[in-house]
C-alpha cells in the first residue's frame, strides 16, 4: 500500500529491514491479504512458515491459486472458516486458511476439518470439505 502515512509501512518495508532468514508469518488482515501477496513470494526464500486467511475466495480465486503455484513453501493445511457463508453453486467456503511451511511435507488430507482443527465459531458446525487431487 502506498502512503505517505508515516504512522504506517508495508510489508515490503518491514521484510527490507529485517536481516532474519527463518521467519514465520500469521496475516489475518480482513480482505487486504491480495495487497501483499506477491511481497511473500519475493521474500518467500526467507519465510520459513505461514498461516494466512484468504476472504471472498469466490471473488479471488484465480489470485490464491496463482499464489500457492507460486509460493514455494508447502501447502500444509487448509481450513474453513465458517464464519463466513459457503458459495452456493459449488460449495466453495468465502473465507479460507491455508497454512505453509518450509519444513513440513505436502498436504495429504482429503478430507477436512482434521481431527485437531476447531470451528472458528464454536456454536455452528465446521465446514467439511472433500480434496479432489
Amino acid at each position: 500500500m502506498d502512503t505517505d502515512d508515516e504512522n504506517h509501512c508495508t510489508l515490503e518495508q518491514i521484510l527490507d529491514d529485517m536481516t532474519y532468514q527463518n521467519i514465520f508469518l500469521k496475516i489475518d488482515v480482513e480482505g487486504s491479504e491480495y495487497r501483499f501477496l506477491e511481497t511473500l513470494v519475493a521474500h518467500q526464500n526467507r519465510i520459513s512458515g505461514l498461516v494466512i486467511e484468504f476472504h471472498d475466495s469466490d471473488v479471488h480465486l484465480k489470485s490464491i491459486t496463482s499464489f500457492i503455484n507460486k509460493f514455494n513453501l508447502n501447502l500444509v493445511h487448509i481450513h474453513a472458516n465458517n464464519c463466513s457463508p459457503i458459495r452456493a453453486s459449488d460449495g466453495l467456503p468465502l473465507v479460507l486458511e491455508l497454512s505453509f511451511s518450509k519444513h513440513c511435507k505436502t498436504f495429504g488430507e482429503t478430507s477436512l476439518p482434521h481431527k485437531f482443527d476447531m470451528p472458528n465459531w464454536k456454536g455452528k458446525e465446521d465446514i467439511h470439505l472433500i480434496i479432489n487431487s
